[in-house]
């Protein structure tokens, strides 16, 4: 991945490409904390875009610049988690796994990974494709960007990188 976050363009060399059979939290985690080690952080805020072939997963999720302060972990938020990703997240949050900016936006990190789940059940409430569809074997793309680009301006875009 390059370092051109100001950029609009989408191209495979501004994502991160997953795989929704060997997604989980630990190499999600994993790819996000390659993010925060390459690029001098500094108080701009990042934006995560989630998307498919059908368009955006969620609204652009800020992964830098502005912490989410908590996670509500209500009874609902682990329901899709796999038993790694729930010991991943206790180790999370009892700070085992040190690396200073990756646990800076480690709430941030969750909720964008429980958001990503849910799309994929059918859960999504910001994309009308997604909503009461569950998404089968597909691979995702995360692009990351300075600018905040939503739906339709997002879509215009997602075509030049899938032609």
């Amino acid at each position: 991945m390059t370092q051109n976050f100001n950029s609009f363009f989408i191209s495979p060399n501004f994502c991160f490409t997953f795989s929704k059979n060997t997604f989980d939290l630990s190499f999600f985690y994993g790819e996000l904390s390659s993010f925060y080690n390459k690029v001098g952080l500094d108080n701009d805020i990042y934006y995560a875009h989630v998307f498919n072939k059908d368009g955006l997963f969620s609204n652009p999720y800020p992964i830098s610049g502005f912490q989410i302060k908590k996670v509500d972990y209500n009874s609902r938020f682990f329901e899709l988690f796999s038993d790694n990703d729930i010991t991943f997240t206790t180790n999370l949050e009892n700070n085992t796994i040190d690396d200073k900016h990756t646990s800076m936006y480690k709430y941030n990190i969750l909720s964008l990974y429980d958001s990503i789940l849910k799309t994929y059940e059918g859960y999504n409430s910001y994309n009308y494709i997604f909503n009461n569809n569950k998404i089968e074997n597909d691979e995702f793309f995360l692009f990351i960007s300075k600018n905040c680009i939503n739906i339709p301006q997002f879509d215009k875009f997602k075509e030049e990188f899938f032609k």
